[in-house]
């Protein structure tokens, strides 16, 4: 707030506090010797009576009479909103207690869940070790199977040459009879 808003509050606050009620601009001119009905007329609109000024303008001084049951409406008053915080407390602390049990809860889960995680990678690790152990014994029993073939194929052509040469051997034979 600047220095002219303060000295037009201070000012105002004077006359309403001497006058009872909310001065005029002229009132306020006049009262501060002089100044422009502009920046008065700003300052005014953001000026608030002080606390003890608001009240007593608005509210006229209650009669003796009634003094007495004014303070026991109050009284309960207050007693009622005592009851109302305590159990505004009351239910605000067991939500929170709630809230820290489920929230206690959910931790537990998630280490139990994250334990879970833990021995399914690890059978995961194993099986993909596994996995592979098992194509290289397959990717080698292929190897042997097709060496396998190869030498099952030269046995073949062995035993077949070695027909030939029997029957050969044998025709010779018959030959070298017939010619004795």
């Amino acid at each position: 707030m600047n220095e002219s808003y303060k000295k037009i509050h201070d000012k105002a606050n004077e006359l309403s506090e001497a006058k009872g009620k909310r001065p005029t601009l002229a009132e306020l001119r006049s009262a501060l010797g002089g100044g422009s009905f502009t920046t008065i007329s700003e300052a005014m609109k953001v000026w608030k009576p002080s606390e003890q000024q608001q009240v007593q303008s608005d509210l006229s001084p209650v009669p003796e009479v009634l003094q007495g049951s004014f303070l026991s409406v109050w009284k309960q008053a207050q007693q009622l909103a005592h009851d109302t915080l305590a159990i505004e407390r009351e239910a605000l602390q067991k939500s929170r207690l709630e809230s820290e049990q489920v929230q206690a809860e959910l931790g537990e889960v998630v280490e139990q869940l994250e334990g879970e995680l833990a021995v399914s990678r690890d059978r995961l690790e194993r099986a993909e070790k596994e996995l592979l152990e098992m194509r290289l014994a397959v990717e080698r029993s292929t190897a042997q199977l097709e060496r396998l073939g190869r030498l099952e194929d030269e046995l073949s052509r062995a035993q077949q040459a070695e027909r030939i040469a029997i029957c050969e051997a044998a025709e010779l034979r018959g030959e070298l009879k017939a010619k004795r």
